[in-house]
This record gives C-alpha cells, sequence and structure tokens, in this order.
C-alpha cells in the first residue's frame, strides 16, 4: 500500500502539473487539482487486513476432543 501511495502521488504530482492548490477531483488531468483514487485501493486494504485480523483473533483453537472425534471417525483412534 506504501508502494502504491508513492506511485500514485508522483502520478497525480505529473498530471495536475504539481501539488493540488485548487482541491481534489474525480477526474485527472485538471491542472492543479488530483485524482482521489487513492482512497479506494485504501479503504480495500484496510478492510481486507481488519477481517484478516479479525479472523485470525477469533479463530478458536481446535481442542483434543475434536482431534480425538476426527481420529476415531477416520478408524485411526486410541485402542
Amino acid at each position: 500500500m506504501l508502494l502504491l501511495t508513492v506511485i500514485g502521488g508522483f502520478s497525480e504530482y505529473h498530471n495536475a502539473g504539481g501539488w493540488p492548490t485548487a482541491g481534489f477531483s474525480q477526474s485527472s488531468g485538471i491542472p492543479n487539482v488530483c485524482n482521489y483514487w487513492i482512497i479506494y485501493p485504501a479503504m480495500a486494504w484496510v478492510l481486507l487486513t481488519v477481517i484478516g485480523g479479525l479472523t485470525v483473533y477469533l479463530h478458536r483453537p481446535i481442542s483434543e476432543t475434536e482431534i480425538q472425534r476426527e481420529l476415531d471417525r477416520q478408524g485411526r483412534g486410541r485402542h
């Protein structure tokens, strides 16, 4: 995401002819106006990072009972 932000910043700097002095817009190439497209991949990156973190955080470990049940089901349980 950091690399994408740097590339996007240089790209918009070049397209707008400098840093945005007239604000941001949805269209590229307007003098002194930068396109704010970088917000969309940034939001997707944050969302996927949060989902991945919650998946790891909320995942409960497999219990010994569940392991034994699976071993018994496959016929390889303790005898």
